[in-house]
């Protein structure tokens, strides 16, 4: 957000995504880290760790459920959460040690202070990518799991392409090699996997962009690498109304995510005000069913938007990151609950530690 935006609100307190895992990432890599947590899954470490921890709750951030090696995959690779044998697994290692329950519970958390089951775990998806609804939800109805999708409602129907998606696929498929990119300046790329770096780094500089700075780089950015800006996404990539509306019948409760996906931290108030209260709107109209909760595109919020969402009439909010959350700081700061991303790196030691809150028990 820029700094005019935040006149008079200079006490708000910002959560950049990852605070605390972005520290654990940094001193866990490689063997090292597959070494430690293998054996601590065999220990049984974490789990017994999240034991001893005051009442708290596991919130599992899932964004797709894909092979992203397979032919014709399409984007940023490192959106993928989990292929679909690794989320098979991951949800029967749920079913067998922890507690899955459902938004609802939450709310009776909070409303009514009744407790949570010991190792609770709530599983959500954002932005509503089709194989949520073409794997996701046929594994987990299997199971009889709950789960919750933040759907952006931009992309629903492929009205919008995921920038971050294009912005990957256009490095990819450029005829140039070198090019003075807005935000990065001058950069080459040959090989497959140069291209994507660059695309990566410059989808994180754009991260840190005003809005309206951002349309304008990615404008630049499309004559920079002579690629034209996509009139929507490739059919199949994003969810219709129709499967939208299933997934809300297949035992999924849906959240808004926004409408277009903006960083509501660089976008104006009054911009962040109406995402927030027509993705609300809408969805509420296409599925024919209240929508409660909203997670943060990105994780960059302040508790201006906090504000926001309880105006609007939402009764929960989500970051993106954050780790473990404790059931009181749930009570206190509903519109802030801290999430655990699931990545394509976590094998099955690596995501019991996440269940198991590794993020916020290595910072305590």
């Amino acid at each position: 957000m820029m700094d005019s935006e935040l006149s008079g609100e200079q006490s708000e307190t910002l959560y950049p995504p990852g605070r605390g895992s972005a520290r654990f990432k940094h001193s866990w890599k490689g063997n090292t880290a597959r070494t430690f947590f293998s054996a601590a899954h065999h220990l049984g470490l974490f789990p017994a760790l999240r034991r001893r921890l005051p009442a708290n709750l596991s919130v599992l951030a899932y964004h797709r459920i894909v092979d992203p090696d397979r032919s014709g995959y399409y984007g940023l690779k490192g959106n993928v959460s989990a292929t679909p044998s690794a989320f098979e697994t991951q949800l029967d290692y749920l079913m067998g040690e922890c507690n899955v329950i459902s938004l609802d519970e939450i709310l009776e958390l909070v409303t009514d202070g009744k407790p949570l089951p010991e190792n609770a775990v709530l599983i959500t998806f954002d932005d509503g990518y089709r194989d949520n609804y073409t794997t996701a939800l046929p594994a987990l109805a299997r199971r009889g799991l709950p789960a919750v999708l933040f759907a952006a409602t931009g992309f629903v129907d492929g009205l919008v392409c995921p920038f971050w998606d294009w912005v990957i696929e256009a490095f990819r498929i450029s005829e140039k090699e070198r090019a003075a990119l807005p935000l990065l300046g001058i950069r080459a790329w040959r090989t497959a996997n140069e291209r994507e770096a660059v695309g990566a780094e410059w989808i994180k500089a754009s991260m840190m962009c005003p809005h309206l700075e951002f349309r304008r780089a990615l404008r630049e950015l499309s004559r920079a690498i002579e690629v034209p800006l996509p009139a929507a996404p490739p059919p199949g990539l994003m969810m219709n109304w129709d499967e939208l509306k299933a997934m809300t019948e297949g035992g999924f409760a849906i959240g808004a995510h926004s409408a277009t996906h903006p960083v509501l931290l660089r976008t104006s108030p009054d911009r962040a005000r109406r995402e927030i209260e027509i993705s609300k709107a809408l969805l509420e109209q296409r599925t024919n069913s209240r929508v409660t909760s909203f997670a943060f595109p990105n994780g960059l919020f302040s508790t201006l938007h906090e504000g926001m969402l309880k105006t609007a009439g939402y009764t929960f909010g989500f970051r993106v990151e954050g780790g473990l959350a404790l059931t009181r700081e749930i009570r206190e700061r509903p519109f802030a609950i801290r999430r655990t991303c699931i990545t394509l790196k976590d094998d099955l030691p690596r995501f019991i530690a996440k269940v198991g809150g590794v993020a916020r028990l290595l910072l305590w």
